[in-house]
């Protein structure tokens, strides 16, 4: 009895701070994983694609885009460690870094795969994200995948 005791309180203890994590994204915080979505894979286009012949400022107008909503990405930022924080994650700018990190990492896999077919299949969002202003780039975020459910709506 005693060591049923044991373990069940070690199991309340090691799960305790992360019992009220949410499986589920607000629609704030889906946007704002729709938004780092689409920067992480406006980088990789930016550095993979700058020697392609239609793209020969790639890099350029990533960090261009970078700069006119170096708000907005951010705000989107503080959004995600919030989330992270109201999970119980201890070190949320980190998580944010690694999130970012994990997607970028699964574009760049893509790009080297098949850089041509990458570059021709990607390159085209970086012109299209040039001209856009924040509600816009909030619109076009909205077609972009999230990791969770709404909240609400599972």
């Amino acid at each position: 009895m005693k060591y049923f005791l044991f373990l069940a309180s070690l199991t309340l203890l090691l799960t305790g701070s992360h019992a009220n994590a949410r499986e589920c994204y607000t629609l704030d915080e889906a946007r704002a994983e729709q938004i780092i979505r689409i920067h992480s894979e406006l980088m990789v286009v930016g550095l993979n694609c700058q020697h392609r012949a239609n793209l020969t400022n790639a890099y350029q107008e990533y960090k261009r885009f970078t700069n006119q909503h170096a708000y907005l990405l951010e705000q989107q930022d503080s959004v995600m460690e919030a989330f992270y924080t109201s999970n119980g994650i201890d070190k949320p700018s980190r998580a944010v870094h690694n999130f970012r990190t994990s997607i970028v990492n699964k574009i760049a896999s893509d790009a080297a795969i098949r850089p041509d077919g990458f570059c021709a299949t990607y390159g085209s969002r970086l012109n299209f994200a040039r001209g856009l202003n924040t509600q816009q780039l909030m619109k076009w975020a909205s077609s972009y995948p999230i990791s969770k459910p709404l909240c609400g709506q599972y």
